[in-house]
């Protein structure tokens, strides 16, 4: 399913736009530096041949689209908590029968008014968790910085 954000352990969030149900989140790799270094923690102390990652000209971009979106929640990565249960994907992932995904049908009125089968996908960014409610798998596409969508 996510093959074009496969190969890259580290993608960040560059933009994220949600209009008319169409949930649009444009992501940037992040790579990880050849050289080592020792990195001091103001008050923390020091880490000695520590990576920097980071976004450079080689970097890729892809968009993800969901539309049909009901709910979607970003969250900083330091306070997600990991999801239990089934689950296929790498950084973009689909969740069968979630916790967050059983929260949500819970606290609204989904169940009632929605006819279409109902589906969490997850984004595990390096600083961010997107949680997707959808009724539509998502469309994944490269993409050139400054270009149009």
């Amino acid at each position: 399913m996510d093959t074009l954000l496969a190969g890259a352990e580290w993608w960040f969030l560059e933009r994220l736009e949600y209009e008319g149900a169409l949930l649009t989140i444009e992501v940037t790799e992040g790579i990880v530096a050849d050289e080592p270094q020792d990195v001091t923690i103001e008050g923390a102390g020091s880490v000695s041949g520590a990576s920097a990652i980071e976004v450079t000209p080689q970097s890729r971009h892809v968009r993800i689209e969901f539309g049909g979106v009901l709910a979607y929640q970003v969250t900083d990565e330091s306070f997600a908590a990991a999801e239990y249960g089934a689950t296929q994907g790498g950084v973009l992932a689909h969740h069968d029968n979630s916790a967050y995904l059983q929260h949500v049908l819970e606290q609204s009125l989904m169940p009632d008014l929605v006819d279409d089968t109902v589906h969490h996908y997850s984004l595990g960014l390096a600083d961010d968790v997107i949680d997707i409610i959808t009724t539509n798998p998502p469309k994944l596409m490269s993409f050139t910085p400054n270009s149009n969508p």
